[in-house]
């Protein structure tokens, strides 16, 4: 069973981010001089160190003060995120991957362990099955019956059974093709496996043949927070992607899609049927505050020139990434990317991508289905950072080809997360600085309480 650890603490994430930044993982960290945090929580900040000496006899001490401070912000940090108060409460692949024997030495922080101490983390947080015996897979299968006919229950099929035939057939197929799979995949596969037997609309080798595609689309599939360093380059490569999506919409010939206070078009209309945050107050979709909202906005966001960089991410605009790659293509052209190909970019793998425009075993466009919008936007207390966090969140659904109804079942959850991070110092623009993107998919347990819609 995976263990329960929050990703989302925000001194890790600051040591990832820098980690996954440089491109020499050899380089030695440190923190800035500030407090371990500032009074707004605010954590330390990341930087390279510099020339470090070399081994215990060229190394002063205030040097090795340096490496024990930075040291010790990591490990308190990766300490908190599992809740435990001692190193030897942490699990074994993390207590490796951290060399834990190198602390209080004097000893640098490498951008290369912070790296493997994130791969380690992450394989606790959601493991990779090397096999899949045969009786963690008859587990499996019961389980899917359990949530196909309970909490996701699609009102408009009958009850999902399976016989002694049919079942040995599931679990055949799961402890075989789902070697390689996170725990979280492995169960999102058992319920296509299972729905492509109980729908009753396949026989055979079709069954098969759905088995074989939905391993390979799940196989190399990875959930990530923002900042993982496993998505670095991938990261990298959509921020100048957004950046010319920026200059773009900043162009003159896009000045007609902002009103004269600067908000763009789409993110009014987001504001009747998105929920949002701005600076700290909330205003959820179920409330119908869209004004107030607006009105929130424009005295965070002072600067025209401003408010439209922001204004547009926190609209549809943003999500057209998250629309591409469910279907299993590239975002929209650009004038700097005509073309754009990020099927090659490591990290590509880690998606969940499935071709539902040329593969004809999925009906188009329904392997997801988007149930909640929410923006967020932070700023500083200088007014001279911003960040913008856009997510998309729904089911995941069986969306087969020739399967009526269950076609609409749902197999799992998604949660799609973009923080689009703002350099606000200059007034007369609003300068994309870097992105974050995040992938997260679910399979609830068959008696968790879950709403779904079907």
């Amino acid at each position: 069973m995976a263990i329960q650890v929050n990703l989302n603490d925000a001194q890790f994430k600051a040591f990832t981010q820098f980690a996954a930044s440089v491109s020499d993982k050899g380089t030695v960290l440190k923190a800035n001089d500030n407090p371990l945090t500032a009074p707004d929580g605010t954590p330390r900040k990341i930087v390279a160190k510099g020339y470090d000496g070399y081994g215990h006899f060229w190394r002063k001490q205030p040097s090795k003060d340096i490496n024990n401070d930075v040291r010790t912000l990591f490990r308190d940090a990766v300490l908190r995120m599992f809740g435990v108060n001692d190193v030897q409460s942490l699990p074994d692949d993390v207590q490796i991957a951290m060399k834990t024997g190198d602390y209080d030495k004097g000893k640098p922080l490498t951008a290369r362990r912070i790296v493997a101490v994130s791969k380690a983390i992450a394989n606790v947080v959601d493991p990779v099955n090397k096999s899949v015996p045969i009786e963690k897979a008859e587990g499996l299968v019961d389980d899917a019956l359990k949530f196909i006919n309970g909490k996701g229950r699609n009102s408009k099929v009958g009850e999902a059974k399976l016989n002694a035939e049919q079942h040995a057939k599931a679990a055949d197929l799961v402890s075989r093709l789902g070697r390689g799979m996170t725990d979280t995949c492995l169960k999102i596969f058992s319920n296509y496996v299972v729905l492509s037997i109980a729908c009753g609309c396949f026989q055979g080798n079709k069954v098969n043949e759905i088995a074989q595609q939905m391993s390979q689309e799940l196989k190399n599939v990875r959930n990530f927070t923002p900042g993982d360093v496993r998505f670095a380059k991938f990261d990298a490569k959509l921020t100048e992607y957004w950046q010319s999506t920026l200059e773009e919409q900043m162009s003159k010939e896009k000045l007609s899609m902002y009103d004269g206070e600067g908000l763009f078009e789409s993110f009014k209309l987001d504001a009747l049927r998105a929920s949002f945050t701005i600076a700290g107050e909330k205003f959820n979709l179920v409330d119908q505050r869209s004004g107030e909202m607006i009105d929130k906005f424009k005295e965070t966001i002072p600067n025209i020139q401003h408010r439209k960089a922001l204004s547009t991410f926190m609209s549809q605009l943003s999500g057209n990434v998250y629309v591409a790659f469910a279907i299993g293509d590239n975002p929209p052209p650009t004038p700097k990317f005509k073309n754009i190909d990020m099927t090659s970019e490591k990290g590509y793998d880690m998606l969940f991508t499935p071709d539902t425009t040329h593969n004809l075993l999925f009906e188009p466009n329904l392997l997801t289905l988007a149930l909640n919008l929410q923006y967020t936007l932070e700023v500083s207390d200088n007014g001279t950072k911003a960040k913008v966090t856009a997510h998309y969140s729904g089911n995941l659904k069986f969306g087969i080809d020739g399967s009526d109804e269950c076609s609409h079942n749902v197999t799992g959850t998604y949660a799609y997360e973009t923080e689009f991070e703002f350099d606000l110092s200059d007034e007369n623009e609003a300068k994309l600085t870097g992105t974050h993107f995040s992938q997260k998919l679910g399979m609830p347990e068959p008696d968790e309480p879950q709403e779904f819609v079907v």
